[in-house]
């Protein structure tokens, strides 16, 4: 597929970031109804939008090695960025931090399923729960140490188990696996739930949009770090991608291009959108440090994604 068309995929996405940082410039929405909004859409569309995925489709055991790989590589990422950073001379306690995870839920799903259709979403949801796990079980735990100083394994497991996308995930598996859905889908009453959930899960690509292009801002002040912090994650979690691709998902499971494509997918977003919950309100350098990196970073992963697109779309 060319580039043209490529663009003219993805463009709909733009277009709607570009709504969204109208919406802020003129305050045509407040910032409390953009916070509603992120809650609406990870605990409500977007686990509705995988809850119907996994349910019509056949999770494989083979599938866990994909998860283990991922987990495995934003581990390994984590204790680079730990290791080079007297290096590279960013001081900041974060950095290591912007080195490894994904910001999955509100920015990879809606970009591999307007490129590669809602109907391959649970593909790119495998790969997400590598990373996912990771997050809730390690870095989560770093975030609240850097800001209360403590954070207990029990809380970090709460958290983990409380997910709602893990939990939309595990429950589409189960009926799935259980042939429930069969039953549900044939009945009208449980099937009019599920094309509730299915009108729900509509509104999560154009939400994440609206809500991405508005928390889009990009200052001056740090862009020199800002910039070595975006190349150096893009290229080493790039080399991570293809490592995956070429062992794992090509030679030893001999998966499709999809699936290679939903790695190639994670492995250039940016870090999660939400680490600067965690940073506390005085801390204001590293705040507009850690905002900077994910603005500059989510612009030139919509560039890259139209390059990536036109390799994997046929």
């Amino acid at each position: 597929m060319s580039y043209l068309e490529v663009f003219s995929k993805i463009l709909p996405v733009v277009i709607l970031f570009l709504v969204g940082t109208v919406f802020r410039k003129f305050h045509f929405i407040k910032v409390e109804t953009i916070e509603d909004l992120k809650k609406l859409i990870i605990h409500v569309s977007l686990p509705a939008l995988l809850f119907l995925s996994f349910s019509k489709t056949n999770f494989e055991s083979k599938h866990l090695l994909i998860i283990v790989a991922v987990f495995a590589a934003v581990l390994v990422a984590l204790l680079i960025g730990k290791g080079i950073q007297s290096f590279i001379g960013i001081q900041s306690s974060y950095f290591p931090l912007l080195l490894t995870n994904f910001e999955a839920g509100m920015l990879g799903y809606s970009i591999f399923s307007v490129l590669f259709g809602e109907e391959h979403i649970y593909i790119f949801a495998i790969i997400d729960l590598g990373q996912v796990t990771f997050f809730y079980l390690v870095i989560a735990g770093i975030l609240t140490n850097l800001r209360d100083g403590h954070s207990t394994k029990k809380e970090q497991f709460t958290s983990f188990m409380k997910n709602p996308i893990l939990l939309a995930v595990i429950f589409g598996v189960i009926v799935q696996k259980t042939g429930f859905i069969t039953f549900l889908s044939g009945n009208p009453l449980s099937n009019s739930i599920l094309q509730t959930a299915a009108l729900i899960a509509t509104i999560t690509t154009p939400l994440i949009c609206l809500v991405i292009g508005y928390e889009i801002q990009i200052e001056k002040s740090s862009i020199g770090k800002v910039v070595k912090v975006v190349v150096i994650r893009m290229m080493m979690l790039f080399m991570f991608g293809l490592l995956i691709n070429n062992f794992i998902i090509n030679r030893l499971l001999h998966l499709d291009q999809l699936f290679m494509a939903a790695v190639i997918t994670m492995f250039m977003l940016p870090p999660p959108f939400v680490i600067p919950l965690f940073i506390k309100g005085e801390d204001k350098e590293n705040r507009i440090f850690v905002n900077n990196v994910l603005s500059v970073h989510t612009v030139v992963t919509i560039i890259v994604m139209m390059f990536v697109g036109a390799l994997f779309i046929k």
